[in-house]
């Protein structure tokens, strides 16, 4: 079933990190991973300035004289490329931590971590064939479902890192070991 909301909902959310998957990590190892969601999300807040309104969506684009393969240069969407592929480094760092993730948020992100791991690719490398038109972006913006899903896992990891970095905030710092005697 195709999800109907950005966000996760309260029974959602608790499906997908009630466990509290982040609880016994190292420390400063969520404000990391954090850190990397929050240049994701800059460009994330780059991309919506085209999305505001009309005209701003055009000034992002390309003009009615240019070639169809400079829309990959426009503004609008080459940050959106650029936010796919910080979105894409998060999903990576939790997954080689070994981070359990599950429910709707483990599904949405099953569902596009393909396509966004070979769209970080795609603007992360300069394709070997010269296409101009790179069929591994075109993969990810002709998936079903792709923008809802994006924006879900977006904001599901940004609430699970926030929540965890505050917690941590709030959590007394550890005692200190006591002084050996030389």
């Amino acid at each position: 079933m195709a999800p109907d909301s950005d966000t996760y909902d309260d029974a959602e959310w608790a499906a997908s990190t009630g466990h509290a998957p982040l609880t016994g990590r190292p420390p400063g190892e969520a404000f990391l991973i954090y850190r990397h969601w929050i240049w994701a999300n800059l460009q994330k807040i780059a991309v919506e300035q085209f999305f505001i309104s009309p005209e701003a969506f055009r000034r992002g684009f390309i003009g009615p004289d240019d070639p169809e393969e400079m829309v990959m240069v426009a503004r609008g969407p080459a940050y959106m490329f650029v936010w796919y592929g910080l979105l894409w480094s998060v999903i990576e760092a939790l997954e080689e931590r070994h981070i359990d993730l599950r429910g709707p948020l483990r599904e949405d992100i099953d569902h596009v971590s393909d396509a966004l791991r070979r769209c970080r690719n795609a603007i992360m490398h300069v394709p070997r064939d010269n296409s101009l038109l790179d069929r591994r972006i075109e993969q990810l913006v002709s998936m079903p479902e792709a923008v809802v899903r994006i924006r879900r896992v977006h904001h599901g990891l940004g609430r699970l890192l926030r929540e965890e970095v505050q917690r941590q905030s709030a959590a007394p710092p550890p005692l200190a070991e006591p002084a050996q005697e030389a």
